[in-house]
């Protein structure tokens, strides 16, 4: 096949593919290519070099254009094939500015339509024409992962129709894709496909720049409609409410009871997060066993501080937890409470924000609250600004007094210079000769430093933990700006 793709990665029996980009927008595509009902079949898309939304992403017109021809031929011969890639953008312009503008011109059109009460109508969206029945052709597809691939109106409305009956849909990764308000009818046909009793969705991932309603009201209508959901992982930048369509939803949704929610990630908006309304859906998940919370803001330090006493005290079956770009200096109390009695196998704490005041008194108690948690075994603590004098007082969680667990320790991008790694890595080499079991910490990641202000020190320290503990040392390329910003913080 001609253009580059990523292979599809698929979990369990399902083996990858490497296949080729297609647009929702050229229906012969749906019956054009080499595959038997037999053959479990993927769904995947994602720009590889893309790792921030792109409005626009063209393919080459003389390799579509060819393509077509291609799977004209294809499908005469065997109507009952698929391309495994259906889903990119429309259309040939390459004018990133065209693009823009078709896009607006398209959400304007879109929200005229979203108030329309019949929008929502299943006659509605049966009007679009297809050369050939979507569930015929994708009724073995159990994989659907589109990333930075923008989807014109037409293929929103497309997709609205082929999820409605799509039982056999394992996984739906939709990131980035300039939806808007289109993600309403995608919403309400996720309600039509959770009343299917053999519906299959176990793995949802929304993510896009624009919400149109609160984040914790759609947690809710997600886990209302699909209790055997066991992946949910959202994420937006900006939230913008519209009550009719809010409410819509909401008519349509069930009460969150009996979730078999196992993984719950967050990466919230600029709004505030409303934790009056998460905390009693947290308390409905029984089994969930991880939860991520990335960028969130709140109204008043109360209310991260209810929040982590949720997860400390009533979460009873979280074994990880990871906080990301969230000020925990704020509930430090919490803080500790959650280091010291949570029952927890993993913590990530990353940009934080806890050491940047009396750097030296916070460190101390943050090793005195661990050195009595024995469930915890593996501790992240990047981009904390932690230096070298922190680094040092983290050594005592492996001394011969400790209760602590733990194995695996994470203070990359915590402005470490090479003295302070080989101070620490002296420090660990004594506590070991005490040890009747040796050494505690097996991994260790030091990745994203200062090392390279004092290299020999760094080598001598890497040289003591040889055959002792794994070092991670993955170091950037250049030397960055932050790092320089860092570096002036903890001096």
């Amino acid at each position: 096949s001609e253009g580059s793709a990523s292979p599809g990665k698929i979990s369990g029996e399902f083996e990858s593919t490497n296949i080729l980009n297609r647009t929702l927008e050229e229906p012969g595509l749906l019956n054009s290519c080499t595959w038997t009902p037999e053959d479990p079949v993927s769904c995947f898309t994602n720009q590889r070099s893309c790792k921030k939304p792109r409005l626009t992403d063209t393919f080459n017109d003389q390799s579509a254009e060819k393509s077509k021809v291609t799977g004209s031929s294809e499908a005469l011969e065997k109507p009952e094939d698929i391309y495994d890639y259906i889903f990119m953008i429309a259309g040939n312009k390459t004018d990133t500015e065209q693009n823009i503008s078709e896009t607006d011109e398209n959400n304007g059109v879109l929200l005229e339509g979203l108030n329309n009460p019949d929008f929502f109508g299943q006659d509605q969206v049966d009007n679009i024409p297809l050369s050939c029945s979507p569930e015929l052709y994708l009724r073995s597809v159990s994989v659907l992962e589109m990333t930075s691939v923008s989807l014109s109106y037409k293929s929103s409305r497309m997709l609205c129709k082929l999820l409605s009956s799509w039982v056999s849909l394992k996984k739906l990764v939709l990131e980035y894709n300039g939806l808007g308000p289109a993600i309403f009818p995608i919403l309400k046909e996720l309600c039509v496909l959770s009343r299917c009793h053999d519906n299959s969705l176990s793995t949802l991932v929304l993510k896009d720049d624009i919400l149109h309603l609160p984040m914790i009201k759609l947690v809710k209508i997600i886990l209302g409609i699909f209790p055997r959901l066991h992946t949910f992982h959202m994420g937006f930048l900006l939230e913008i409410q519209n009550e009719s369509l809010e409410n819509e939803l909401l008519m349509a949704a069930a009460e969150v009871t009996d979730s078999r929610l196992e993984d719950l990630s967050l990466s919230c908006t600029d709004k505030p997060l409303q934790v009056d309304l998460l905390l009693p859906v947290l308390r409905q998940l029984k089994f969930l066993r991880r939860l991520c919370l990335h960028r969130a803001s709140f109204g008043a330090p109360e209310d991260l501080g209810k929040l982590l006493h949720a997860t400390t005290y009533f979460l009873s079956a979280l074994d990880w937890v990871a906080i990301q770009d969230v000020n925990l200096a704020v509930c430090f109390k919490e803080v500790l409470d959650l280091l010291r009695s949570a029952p927890l196998k993993g913590l990530t704490l990353d940009n934080c924000r806890l050491f940047e005041r009396q750097a030296a008194e916070t460190v101390s108690k943050i090793v005195a609250a661990l050195k009595q948690n024995q469930s915890l075994k593996f501790l992240s603590l990047p981009a904390n600004r932690l230096g070298n004098e922190g680094l040092l007082s983290l050594a005592k969680l492996f001394t011969e007094d400790s209760l602590t667990c733990i194995s695996s320790l994470n203070v990359s991008a915590n402005c470490i210079r090479g003295d302070g790694l080989l101070k620490f890595a002296k420090h660990l080499l004594t506590s070991e000769s005490e040890l009747s079991g040796g050494l505690k910490l097996k991994e260790l990641n030091v990745s994203e430093n200062l090392f390279f202000r004092d290299p020999a020190l760094t080598q001598e320290a890497l040289e003591l933990f040889k055959n002792k503990c794994h070092i991670i040392t993955i170091q950037s390329l250049t030397e960055p700006l932050q790092a320089f910003a860092d570096h002036i913080s903890v001096m």
